[in-house]
């Protein structure tokens, strides 16, 4: 006779693709009229800005924007004595990368965005020609059904079941909501004023939330960092501005208890100078476009036939291996990344201004016990020399952080919220302030009992005594004592006395059989 195992559906999100793939372009950059020649290029940025990700078929697509900030001295005629001052030129390119990756139904496409090649070329004062490869990271994950067996389809008082309970986290609902923030950034009275905005960049951060039915209400704050020229000077000027925000992202089917993992991505900032104040120069208005990313998540213990036998008959067990997977830990870690960086800058005065990005190269478990995050900070530091000239200096920064956590598969961004700097002689001593946000997955493979073949045609040879003295190993399983012996595991527990699942300390116990 075969009992089949029963039970209930879950489901899993089960990783599809994690891999990136190319997009390269070149295109001629030429200067509007009011701006002046190109003397000499200080320094080139291309900021990736994705704008939409769409999931065709087989086919995952990327559509975005590059923008390339082109930071240069200009020419001067002779007649000219001012010193000249810094410009910079911003020129966007859109672009549309699609890649073949095997879809399931209800699948779900993460895309990241980093400059892997940049180069600028001056072809005359007027003209440049840009060049880059932008690596696009596509993470797909998708639904996955998974049968947790609990039971089976008979009842039988011959035999006996052992249950166990693993942890499960099921996927509640991934979505995304744009919104924009609108804000007027003042500089400070003892800063000078502004006379052109070169750059503005930014990120943001979770700093509450509460889950309501089918709702997640957030805070947080976004990052704004502004370089800019000064009405009177050759010296950029830097200034960061701190924008708390607050919206409610509709999650259907999500509740107070659910996890959820939300991440930022600042999509564009538009800055402009605003006219007719009583002090111009002293007031920016920003729109920021934010697009918030939630991954919702519910955890809960299933139970589960982990092993059976018949106390009667003779019987064999199938089993199959299920892999689950639950949300161990939701990420929220400070570090601090210090290091001495050679610029190699003769006659360097001091550092000007530093923009930086972290990126993340591997997650891996480590001999004590929890993971270690390797990565990069690509920094460009804007520098000072004691002739007035200014130079750019591109860096590469390695860190490796520490965290005691203990999980299988990390899902883990960095964001830097601070950077500090020093010059001493041609080095630089470097101090960024990164926090770590994420999710953190422990994965499971369990065998669970899919069936039971008994064969009624072959009954158990009994021992030729009723009653039997084991003694038992420290901390011995009850139930493989009894499916040794082939009685029930409630019989050798009650008659002696065992209330826990194994025998603590090594003492004589009896196995009684029922003739």
């Amino acid at each position: 006779m075969l009992l089949k195992a029963t039970g209930r559906e879950i489901t899993q999100n089960k990783l599809i693709y994690d891999g990136c793939f190319e997009h390269s372009f070149e295109n001629e950059v030429i200067l509007p009229d009011y701006f002046p020649d190109i003397m000499r290029v200080v320094r080139v940025d291309a900021e990736q800005k994705l704008r939409d990700t769409n999931i065709s078929g087989d086919r995952v697509t990327a559509e975005g924007v590059t923008v390339f900030r082109i930071l240069y001295m200009p020419s001067q005629s002779e007649e000219e004595e001012q010193a000249p001052t810094l410009k910079c030129f911003t020129y966007s390119v859109p672009f549309e990368k699609s890649g073949d990756i095997k879809m399931s139904d209800g699948a779900h496409a993460n895309v990241t965005l980093k400059t892997q090649y940049l180069s600028c070329r001056i072809l005359n004062p007027r003209k440049a020609a840009v060049k880059a490869t932008v690596g696009i990271c596509v993470n797909v994950t998708a639904p996955e059904k998974v049968m947790i067996c609990d039971a089976l389809d008979g009842v039988r008082s011959d035999i006996q079941l052992l249950t166990k309970e693993i942890s499960v986290s099921s996927p509640i609902a991934s979505v995304e909501k744009s919104f924009k923030l609108y804000e007027d950034l003042e500089i400070d009275s003892n800063r000078p004023k502004v006379a052109e905005i070169i750059s503005a960049s930014g990120h943001a951060m979770l700093t509450e939330m509460k889950i309501i039915a089918n709702k997640a209400v957030i805070k947080g704050d976004a990052y704004i960092k502004l370089l800019y020229m000064p009405q009177d000077g050759i010296v950029p000027e830097p200034v960061s501005y701190i924008i708390p925000f607050s919206q409610i992202i509709d999650i259907d089917g999500i509740d107070d208890g659910d996890a959820c993992i939300m991440d930022f991505t600042v999509a564009d900032i538009i800055t402009s100078l605003v006219e007719g104040q009583t002090e111009g120069g002293r007031l920016i208005s920003a729109e920021i476009l934010l697009r918030a990313s939630a991954n919702a998540y519910r955890n809960e213990r299933a139970e589960y036939v982990a092993d059976a036998f018949s106390t009667v008959f003779d019987t064999a067990v199938m089993t199959k291996l299920c892999k689950t997977e639950t949300l161990a830990h939701t990420l929220d870690e400070r570090a601090t990344v210090s290091e001495k960086v050679a610029l190699n800058v003769p006659q360097m005065l001091a550092i000007l201004d530093t923009s930086a990005e972290p990126y993340i190269k591997s997650v891996a478990r480590n001999e004590k016990g929890g993971i270690t995050v390797n990565g990069n900070i690509e920094m460009s530091a804007l520098v000072l020399t004691s002739d007035n000239g200014i130079e750019n200096c591109d860096r590469s920064v390695p860190f490796s952080i520490t965290l005691p956590y203990n999980c299988d598969r990390a899902d883990i961004k960095a964001n830097i919220t601070e950077i500090n700097s020093s010059v001493q002689g041609d080095d630089a001593d470097m101090r960024f302030s990164l926090v770590l946000t994420g999710a953190m997955f422990t994965q499971d493979q369990t065998d669970m009992v899919t069936g039971v073949e008994i064969n009624e045609a072959k009954v158990k040879e009994q021992a030729k005594t009723s009653l039997t003295v084991y003694y038992p190993e420290k901390n011995e399983a009850v139930w493989d004592i009894a499916k040794r012996y082939g009685v029930a595991v409630e019989a050798i527990s009650t008659a002696n006395s065992i209330a826990e699942e194994t025998v603590g300390e090594r003492k004589i116990i009896l196995i009684s059989r029922k003739k």
